[in-house]
């Protein structure tokens, strides 16, 4: 849906407060999810997108479409947005989580610990889940 969002970008003239990023160096990454307000991931298909799990860990609220195992990120948090691949669905997930940062329901440190109790290292190693998935290099670039 980058194409879609770009041109909704452009069409609302936002261009200036809204940035929309392609691929990143994974090096980078700490540093842009500590400057981002929110991370959106419109996919129209994934596995378990690790960025959400990164930005989470970084106190950073996301919309996400549910797809492939994206909805397990969903599950008793209430500091997401998850919507269909529906360009539409997805818009109206964006604005479900301006009211909710603007009502301030948002609770960055809830949102952290949601993740650390499922994908933090002590949850993680205990399970024995470091060996794959290259979870050791995801870990270098938390807390």
């Amino acid at each position: 849906m980058i194409k879609e969002m770009r041109h909704f970008v452009t069409q609302a003239a936002i261009g200036d407060r809204i940035k929309i990023h392609g691929e990143y160096c994974l090096a980078d990454l700490p540093g842009i999810l500590d400057a981002a307000d929110l991370v959106v991931l419109p996919s129209p298909w994934d596995g378990l997108p690790l960025v959400l799990v990164e930005a989470m860990l970084r106190r950073v609220q996301f919309v996400a479409t549910a797809a492939g195992d994206t909805p397990e990120l969903g599950d008793g948090n209430l500091d997401i947005e998850l919507t269909t691949t529906v360009w539409e669905d997805f818009w109206g997930g964006l604005i479900a989580m301006a009211r909710k940062i603007r009502s301030g329901a948002i609770d960055p440190l809830r949102l952290r610990a949601w993740a650390e109790t499922r994908y933090g290292y002590e949850s993680v190693s205990q399970n024995g889940w470091l060996a794959f998935a290259g979870l050791n290099e995801f870990f270098k670039y938390h807390d």
